[in-house]
């Protein structure tokens, strides 16, 4: 069970990195991650839990971002029968 892990996470509307870190970064030299959850603390932060292939686990930080508005970016045409 080897293999490394990268944790990227970035601002799709600005293309920043999240929490102001760069986007990238790694989460573990020696274990697959294979899954993930994001959970939210009574105090309202939110925490990102990384499950690795050999069963140890990591948290991370992470944060609720703005989104931009849903609109129209285009047409299309759909041919009826």
């Amino acid at each position: 069970m080897g293999g490394t892990s990268n944790l990227y996470q970035v601002d799709v509307c600005t293309g920043q990195g999240v929490n102001g870190d760069p986007a990238g970064s790694t989460l573990s030299n020696t274990s697959a991650a294979v899954g993930f959850i994001i959970v939210r603390l009574p105090s309202g932060q939110l925490k990102l839990i990384t499950t690795f292939a050999d069963g140890s686990n990591a948290t991370s930080r992470t944060k609720e971002l703005d989104t931009a508005e849903a609109h129209r970016v285009g047409w299309r045409r759909i041919k009826g029968q």
